[in-house]
């Protein structure tokens, strides 16, 4: 069943990917506007063009990432011991690391630096990197070599790390980190993942019982909810996607009992 999940969730959005629905329409109202049909293919023009520009020329992607970082407030303190520090896998470039022969990141790399910087503040705190790799078709490339990698490069012991190399997605993280617990998740446990992915984390993990230390890291908003008229066109349309992704995201896992609540909340 986890699987099929994971299959369809994949699928779906795969058909509703702004960047795709854009392309095939641009692409076939490109090809009717030479046939028969040019009337239907201005049309889809039209409205791919109104795909891409509304929400980008009207910043949308902050109204869509805003409430979700605002969720969850990275904390000013923390307990003094703290049982383990656990981090979520989505900064890393697994394919170029292996072609490459060395950490390659995205834009999310303060997962990772942030989790080193708590494993040397909590030498006693038990590690584990939350990785896998969620793609379809590149299910050889795991993200734990990359991270490990890094790790190793930045001075952290990775025999310290209990390292997840089979998740395919966020469910998966939480519970495959639960087994290398053994079910034993008692005390304080510090989560770190994207702030926008949050939410949807902290809910999963509630889910199953384990009761988490939010520390939202990686910000894409400023903190402020206000129209941004900057002409950043490419950038303000891959934040809206990916805060439409996080929001269909919390719907399905909600929809399919994954997830504690629709929008779970501090506390």
């Amino acid at each position: 069943m986890d699987t099929i999940f994971w299959i369809f969730s994949k699928l779906l959005w795969m058909f509703l990917a702004p960047g795709k629905v854009f392309f095939i329409l641009l692409l076939l109202g490109t090809i009717l506007i030479w046939t028969q049909w040019q009337k239907a293919g201005r049309w889809l023009i039209s409205i791919a063009t109104i795909i891409f520009l509304i929400p980008t020329l009207l910043s949308l992607n902050n109204f869509l990432l805003w409430p979700l970082e605002e969720r969850f407030s990275a904390p000013t303190e923390l307990p003094e011991n703290i049982r383990g520090i656990i981090v979520l896998a989505g900064a890393e470039l697994a394919v170029t690391t292996s072609t490459r022969g060395q950490p390659s990141l995205n834009g999310a790399a303060e997962r990772l630096t942030t989790f080193v910087a708590l494993a040397r503040r909590y030498p006693q705190a038990i590690l584990i990197y939350a990785g896998g790799t969620g793609s379809l078709s590149r299910q050889n490339y795991k993200s734990n070599e990359t991270a490990r990698k890094l790790f190793i490069q930045l001075g952290l012991n990775t025999d310290r790390i209990l390292f997840d190399s089979k998740a395919r997605n966020t469910v998966e993280n939480a519970l495959n980190s639960f087994k290398l617990m053994g079910q034993k998740i008692e005390g304080d446990w510090v989560l770190i993942t994207s702030a926008y992915h949050m939410p949807r984390s902290v809910g999963i993990f509630r889910k199953i019982g384990w009761d988490v230390i939010p520390y939202p890291v990686d910000y894409h908003t400023s903190g402020q909810l206000r129209l941004d008229w900057k002409f950043a066109i490419m950038h303000n349309f891959i934040q809206f996607s990916r805060g439409l992704h996080e929001w269909l995201g919390l719907g399905v896992y909600w929809i399919t009992g994954k997830t504690s609540a629709l929008f779970p909340k501090p506390g």
